[in-house]
């Protein structure tokens, strides 16, 4: 039971500091709007049913002879020499795709960005096709097929040296500007589909899938979405190619690509430590201070929420660019939440190690510095160590960490609500990176389906009748895919397996 004597002093003692405790409302009103956003997107993945269903009318296609007549990739000898970063910069600087993106939009009255998508627009004419993706065969053969053959591929920006405000205001609109390319690339390759020219079309889904690994070597996790997006749009080629009439078997090129195709780990590694970055203030919580020293350093990090520079909301500008708003604060509650997160530090830190008569002679600035900094990284591990688990093994965990944090969060403990910032986002992207691997292990098994047709002329009643290749388990599960036969077709299930995945469905039927 807390006096009413040591009540006022506690009070006294956390109002000195009140524009240090500024934080504290900061944290928690833009974590509100984050979390919000993030349930939002997961209430959608609710539904029982699929999300999607993809029907596809297949040939029977053997392995290719040679086996790798076809390839994703570029082997290492065909490589050339350059910086593939300075080539795609280029292409923008000069012009050479808003052009021809003009063009398209002023003549058919319609936005091109989604004509790869053949589920989407598959009632657009084929010569409308044809006559979009000749707009952009110079750019493509000029910048896109040079920069997904070089060898380098560096934007040079520093993500690692970014502090402060700094580390989330840095701009990444070049790497948004690949998703351009990534629509072109997939819009030629739905051409080269058409017209039956399938080297060409493999040949433009490895520039595209290419580009996506270019993107996604920035150490930010957005930029592995990025990377993944473009991934996304190669596949949707993809599953072009697998039904057209005549085509040939991937199954082999598609086994050769890099698993995961996107490696988000550099990306992870660096915004894990997003907390000390954004706040390196933090960092000194370990070392000794004198009291001046302590409330100077929150200051310091109170400074930057009262201006609303680092949590803040984000809205489109009048150019139709992302701009960050400050969040509005209000000193009243921020002093409430701030004696409530103080009371709560103490207890943590005399709980982790620090003695009774320690804490209660610290400052108020320096028991909220050391709580935080140890908060921070305690909960970070926490769900760190789960996130480089193997995908089989983080299934059910994942959403575990996230009802951790959400109860984490509720504490109202600075460092609880520093790592429930960012965590959720990396979960999300890990997942991401999940869907689209899974998917090309998917498109690997419709692959080897075909090639057993070719064999056997009927499709196999299970996946286990199929022994001329191996038929890849689903990496979410470590287990085979969900396969029956349906009505003369096949059916291969790709569910959310407690990952809160969408529910893609593949209904195959022979030609």
């Amino acid at each position: 039971m807390i006096s009413c004597k040591e009540n006022a002093m506690q009070t006294k003692r956390v109002m000195r500091t009140l524009p240090a405790l500024m934080i504290s409302l900061s944290i928690s009103l833009s974590f509100a709007v984050s979390n919000s956003q993030a349930q939002s997107i997961i209430g959608a993945l609710a539904d029982d049913g699929p999300t999607e269903t993809i029907e596809l009318t297949v040939s029977p296609a053997a392995s290719p002879s040679p086996a790798f007549k076809y390839r994703l990739t570029v082997l290492p000898h065909q490589t050339i020499s350059g910086n593939a970063a300075s080539t795609y910069m280029r292409s923008l600087a000069e012009g050479g795709l808003r052009s021809p993106l003009k063009r398209i939009s002023d003549k058919f009255g319609l936005e091109s960005h989604s004509w790869y998508d053949s589920q989407q627009f598959k009632d657009v004419a084929p010569e409308k096709i044809l006559e979009a993706s000749a707009e952009f065969d110079d750019y493509v053969r000029e910048y896109l097929a040079r920069a997904t053959m070089q060898r380098d591929c560096d934007f040079d920006l520093g993500m690692e040296d970014l502090q402060g405000e700094r580390a989330i205001g840095f701009s990444l609109s070049f790497e948004q500007e690949t998703r351009s390319m990534s629509r072109v690339l997939g819009l030629q390759t739905r051409a080269a589909i058409i017209e039956g020219r399938f080297a060409d079309a493999v040949a433009l889904m490895r520039m595209n899938y290419q580009l996506a690994q270019n993107v996604a070597q920035t150490p930010a996790l957005v930029a592995g979405l990025i990377g993944i997006a473009e991934v996304g749009i190669t596949n949707h080629g993809m599953e072009q190619l697998i039904a057209a009439e005549g085509s040939p078997n991937m199954y082999w090129a598609l086994t050769e690509l890099p698993r995961p195709i996107i490696d988000l780990r550099r990306a992870m590694r660096l915004e894990m430590q997003w907390g000390e970055r954004l706040i390196p203030e933090l960092a000194e919580a370990q070392q000794e201070h004198t009291d001046q020293e302590w409330n100077s350093l929150l200051n310091k990090i109170s400074g930057r929420f009262a201006d609303g520079m680092l949590f803040a909301q984000v809205q489109n500008g009048p150019s139709g660019v992302a701009e960050r708003k400050p969040v509005p604060q209000d000193a009243m509650m921020a002093t409430a939440l701030g004696l409530a997160s103080y009371r709560s530090a103490k207890k943590r830190l005399i709980a982790g190690g620090e003695t009774k008569d320690n804490v209660e002679a610290m400052s108020v600035s320096e028991v909220l510095m050391k709580d935080a900094a140890r908060e921070l990284t305690r909960i970070s591990d926490f769900a760190e160590k789960e996130i480089y688990l193997p995908y089989p093994q983080s299934a059910n965990r994942l959403d575990r960490v996230e009802d951790f944090l959400i109860g984490e969060e509720k504490r109202n403990s600075p460092g609880a609500i520093f790592a429930s910032m960012i965590l959720p986002a990396a979960i999300q992207v890990r997942r991401a990176q999940l869907r689209v691997d899974r998917n090309i292990c998917a498109l690997r098994a419709i692959e080897a389906l075909r090639m057993h047709v070719a064999e056997t002329g009927v499709l196999p009643s299970s996946l286990d009748e199929i022994n001329i290749v191996p038929v890849p388990d689903n990496p979410a599960t470590g287990k085979p895919f969900r396969y029956r036969l349906k009505d003369g077709a096949a059916v291969l299930d790709l569910p959310r397996d407690g990952l809160n995945l969408y529910w893609k469905r593949y209904v195959i039927r022979l030609r």
